[in-house]
This record gives C-alpha cells, sequence and structure tokens, in this order.
C-alpha cells in the first residue's frame, strides 16, 4: 500500500469516527487535525475510542480536561499544537478552563505529573516480551522528556501556556528576533526582558 493510499485509507476513519459523533469538521479542522495532531501522534484508529471523542467535541468538562490533556502530553503531542486546537475549536469554556489545561501543561513540563506517579494510556506501548501492550497494560506513568528542563528547548511548553492563560493563538518567543511576519503582533519591547515572568507564569509588563 503506497503511503497515499495508507493517508486516504486513515482519513476515511478518521470521517467515519467524525460522522459517528455527529459532527462535521470543516476542511481547515480536518487539514490542521491531519497536520498538527495524527501525522505526531498516529491514525484516530489506533486511539481509545473516549480519548477520539475527547478531542473532537465542542466542550471539555474538568475530567475530560485532565483526561485527554494527560493522554496526549503521554503520547508526545506538541503543547502549542494541543493549545492551538483547543483554542480555535473554543473547547475551553472560560478562563478557569483554560487555566486548568494551562496548569497540567505546567506539571508535564516541571516533571509533576511523572513525580506523583499520574498515569495515562499509552499508544504504542509494549509489554517485556515486546507484545504490543493494551487496556491497562498501556497504563504508565506520564514522563517528562529530558529536553523540556533545558532551557534552550523546552520553549513549546512555556508557548502553550502563554497562549492558553492569554487566549490567543500568537505564541510569545522571548528567545527569538522579532522578524517581519511577527512585526504586526510584536514590538521590540514586547521580546526584550520587558516581561516579568512570575513563577506561575503570569506574563506582566514592568
Amino acid at each position: 500500500m503506497s503511503i497515499q493510499q495508507l493517508k486516504a485509507k486513515e482519513m476515511y476513519a478518521l470521517l467515519r469516527r467524525v460522522e459517528a459523533l455527529g459532527l462535521n469538521l470543516g476542511a481547515a479542522e480536518r487539514e490542521q487535525l491531519e497536520k498538527d495532531i495524527i501525522e505526531h501522534m498516529g491514525p484516530l484508529e489506533r486511539w481509545p475510542w473516549k480519548y477520539t471523542e475527547m478531542l473532537l467535541s465542542k466542550h471539555l468538562v474538568y475530567t475530560e480536561r485532565l483526561q485527554l490533556t494527560f493522554f496526549m502530553m503521554q503520547n508526545g503531542c506538541n503543547p502549542v499544537k494541543y493549545a492551538k486546537w483547543l483554542l480555535t475549536r473554543r473547547m475551553l469554556r472560560d478562563k478557569e478552563a483554560r487555566l486548568h489545561v494551562a496548569n497540567i501543561i505546567l506539571e508535564h513540563k516541571e516533571g509533576k505529573l511523572e513525580a506523583k506517579g499520574v498515569t495515562a494510556y499509552t499508544l504504542n506501548a509494549t509489554k517485556p516480551n515486546g507484545d504490543p501492550a493494551t487496556g491497562k497494560d498501556a497504563v504508565r506513568v506520564i514522563y517528562t522528556p529530558n529536553f523540556a528542563y533545558d532551557f534552550q528547548n523546552n520553549s513549546v511548553w512555556d508557548e502553550a501556556i502563554y497562549m492558553l492563560k492569554n487566549n490567543s493563538i500568537a505564541v510569545f518567543q522571548p528567545l527569538l528576533p522579532v522578524d517581519t511576519e511577527l512585526a504586526h503582533i510584536f514590538t521590540m519591547d514586547d521580546v526584550t526582558p520587558n516581561y516579568n515572568l512570575t513563577p506561575n507564569y503570569n506574563l506582566t509588563p514592568n
């Protein structure tokens, strides 16, 4: 089977799941879903059904925010792509919901979920003998990648937190120079140490 045929098969399976949920994703949403989520985490038909249902829902309640965010972080979803998906689809109804997800992402970045032994379903998990793990065997402690502790490489967590706290898909990148594409969003003052980064990631101008 060619790559094109495989992608077509995976998209067909995705559309069947969307139909089963009674949803109607537009072309832009389908493209965002494929590029930002599926390409990094694998086709949705391989996910446990409840996570597909939550990802494609219109609103996440408290327990769903916990479960879905744990699952996405455990399985390597880029936090910025995840935050963008939630915000563009307005799946978080208020500031409290956005802060809730932001704090989970922060705890993942800092290794607190791992330290507390929080678990999530792990795609592509294997048993000690190498066989695929399913069900309870695939539930593992949520680990934090080593590069999350590297100040030069952990910006995706910080950017996602900023996006959620500010209800904006514009990312904050204080270590990068402003280019012409971002000139309409930031000035040089915005990306110099003119911001006071407090431990709880509230960004307040001096």
